[in-house]
């Protein structure tokens, strides 16, 4: 499979179907098992590649998921901003494009720590990394709480520990196990 992931074409390719498959876990699709799908293609596909591919797939990966899951921006700008097109696809794209340099840190993280995967602390790291940057995300711009991978585990599992721990910290166990299966694997 490695060599597969050799091929540009297919390694982006990868990354952008997971970042499709990101979005599908959340309403109006719901299907919550393509989060952890989405996942563990993110995953795999940038711990196999340099440094330099993998905060462009990381990147890739949240503009992608920006990209299928802020499309209302556009429709709201566009409809109820004024009507100016132009306008309205550039502040769109602005923000799809800042929104997704929050996943830097993921890819920089996940292949500059390749060497120590199999240390018992390290999906603990990937996840603190993701947690702090829904934080971030929630927070910039006076808040963007959508999309966060905890928020896509609603009416699963996870309704028990909504209220006791919160949105962050079901993403902070999901990452946990998506990373602990691709480190198994």
């Amino acid at each position: 499979m490695q060599i597969i992931l050799q091929n540009t074409f297919v390694k982006y390719s990868l990354v952008i179907i997971s970042g499709i498959l990101y979005t599908t876990s959340f309403e109006p699709i719901n299907l919550k098992i393509m989060a952890y799908l989405s996942l563990f293609i993110f995953i795999y596909t940038v711990s196999n590649n340099d440094q330099k591919s993998s905060i462009k797939l990381s990147i890739l990966f949240g503009f992608t998921i920006f990209l299928f899951g802020a499309s209302w921006i556009f429709d709201s700008l566009y409809n109820y901003g004024g009507g100016y097109l132009f306008l309205s696809l550039l502040m769109t794209f602005l923000f799809i494009v800042i929104m997704s340099t929050l996943f830097i840190p993921l890819g920089f993280i996940i292949n500059n720590k390749v060497k120590e995967r199999s240390h018992i602390l390290f999906p603990y790291l990937v996840s603190s990394i993701w947690v702090i940057c829904e934080l971030i995300r929630s927070n910039i711009f006076g808040g963007f709480p959508w999309l966060l991978l905890g928020t896509s585990q609603s009416e699963t599992f996870a309704n028990i520990l909504f209220p006791l721990l919160g949105t962050y910290f079901i993403s902070f166990i999901i990452i946990i196990w998506c990373m602990n299966s691709y480190i198994f694997c």
